[in-house]
């Protein structure tokens, strides 16, 4: 038997964990399937992820999440902005975060974001789907993130921007203007970013929303496909 953590929220939404396979379910709309057609189509699109640590950054907690990024008060503030200018981008929302205190203050606060599973690519990788999307990428993806992550470059033809792998907010600038760089080469059809850079992922989603490029947050999905279990999940993963 399967044995499954259930908390309800309210009366409509509620999340649970599956405490054999590690991945959370929820009643927000799955959207892998999405992106992947999306990226098919050579469809510019972006998709950010929110959340403990996001949202901890938001309302001003001291401190540092599990990988050792601080938040930070003006990346707290940065995310706050992304949320209340109403993004027309797809927003994902952590089943954590669903099942957390903290969710009926979220609502209130940013009540005209349409959420959907935050968790969709590491639900995926769970269920031995992710080489789905990592095919359709082939040669036309940059993932910008840790050192750790240039394993997954040349047998895809994919690119990198390196980032540090602590407190990688304080290279915004430079990360950002790295960007802008392999803009002014790429064509916007031919050139997907892949952002592992914790936090400073959604920010960097809003600076470049209207870039015509595709922002895809892909958290830590793609740690384990280089050696590096940095999640629970990560280590029940048949690799």
């Amino acid at each position: 038997m399967v044995r499954q953590k259930s908390k309800t929220i309210s009366r409509n939404v509620k999340a649970y964990r599956d405490e054999t396979t590690g991945r959370w379910h929820s009643d927000l709309p799955d959207v892998f399937d999405l992106i992947c057609q999306k990226l098919r189509d050579r469809e510019p699109f972006s998709f950010a992820r929110y959340g403990d640590g996001e949202f901890n950054a938001i309302y001003g907690k001291k401190g540092a999440n599990c990988d050792g990024h601080e938040y930070f008060p003006d990346m707290g503030k940065r995310l706050r902005e992304a949320l209340e200018s109403k993004p027309n981008y797809i927003v994902g929302l952590q089943p954590l975060t669903l099942a957390s205190e903290r969710w009926p203050q979220i609502q209130k606060d940013f009540p005209d974001i349409q959420w959907v599973d935050a968790d969709s690519i590491h639900n995926a990788s769970i269920d031995g789907r992710l080489n789905d999307l990592i095919s359709i990428l082939y040669g036309r993806a940059v993932i910008v993130g840790p050192k750790h992550l240039q394993a997954l470059v040349k047998g895809n033809g994919f690119g990198i921007i390196e980032i540090p792998s602590r407190n990688c907010w304080e290279s915004y600038t430079e990360v950002a203007e790295s960007i802008r760089d392999v803009m002014f080469s790429a064509r916007p059809y031919n050139c997907v970013f892949l952002l592992c850079a914790s936090m400073m992922s959604e920010v960097l989603v809003d600076e470049y929303k209207d870039s015509g490029y595709t922002f895809i947050d892909m958290g830590s999905a793609l740690d384990p496909y280089c050696g590096v279990k940095s999640r629970r999940y990560h280590h029940k993963l048949a690799l």
